[in-house]
């Protein structure tokens, strides 16, 4: 005779046993230990691992050390040779200032450090990559070194193209920037006449915001603007702007004059 419900607990019952079997199983299978074992041999570990930026320094200043450390963290003692700085040309612009790691064997667990300086001294190129080059145990690793270099004044634009301006009206003023990137302040700017000013053709107007000292780490600016007086065609002007001894800058501004509006040359 057909009894359901006895039926519906044995299933039941047989669900239980399976599920009871399927945990024993998870519950049996094997962990894996999750700590690492120390490198088998001599390693090293270097900090900072990416290495030092040095960021902007001024052209004949040098910065203050930054330091390199080197980390033994292998099973055996690392043993460095001579430690040394290497790569582009520039890179006698990166000093070792104290070397704590050259021909020393670390044991397991210990470290030693090296400290080193950025100075620029090139103008050429004012970005500047090398690396210091730790050789241990027939390894070589190394870490890399970067810095830019600074002028001590530098000016922008240097070159001006203004737009098209009618004779007899004044054109928008462009500002040239003067920046002091020193500790100290500058000297006093100079700026010179134009050497083809024509008073009587027309001429740029100056507005000098830059006729005293510029404080360290300041600008100042200087504004021109085009006011052709008389005559079309184009205009040259040079000026010469001197900010103490090693200083000097050249400022070309060019621009042309067009004739008024509504007014017509005869054929």
């Amino acid at each position: 005779m057909f009894k359901p419900s006895k039926r519906g607990t044995a299933r039941i019952a047989a669900f239980a046993v399976l599920v009871s079997c399927l945990v024993g199983s998870i519950l049996a299978i094997p962990t894996v230990a999750s700590s690492a074992s120390a490198p088998t041999g001599p390693s090293l570990t270097i900090r900072p691992e990416n290495g030092l930026n040095f960021g902007d320094q001024l052209i004949g200043t040098e910065s203050k050390s930054r330091q390199v450390e080197l980390i033994s963290d292998g099973s055996q003692p690392v043993t460095l040779s001579i430690v040394k700085i290497q790569s582009s040309p520039q890179s006698g612009d990166f000093h070792i200032t104290k070397d704590g790691c050259t021909s020393k064997t670390l044991p397991a667990n210990s470290s030693c450090t090296i400290d080193v300086s950025f100075h620029p001294v090139s103008t050429e190129d004012n970005r500047y990559n090398a690396k210091i080059v730790f050789p241990y145990s027939n390894i070589s690793d190394s870490v890399g070194l970067q810095g830019s270099s600074v002028e001590p004044i530098v000016v922008t634009p240097t070159v001006l193209v203004r737009p098209d301006q009618e004779v007899g009206t004044t054109g928008t003023p462009v500002d040239i920037t003067v920046r002091n990137n020193q500790q100290v302040a500058s000297a006093v700017p100079v700026l010179s006449e134009s050497q083809y000013f024509d008073p009587a053709r027309g001429q740029f107007v100056i507005d000098n915001g830059c006729n005293v000292a510029i404080a360290p780490e300041s600008s100042c600016r200087i504004s021109m603007s085009f006011a052709p007086r008389k005559g079309t065609g184009d205009y040259f002007e040079v000026y010469l702007l001197g900010v103490g001894p090693g200083n000097q800058f050249k400022m070309v501004i060019s621009a042309t004059a067009t004739a008024p509006k509504g007014h017509h040359t005869k054929p």
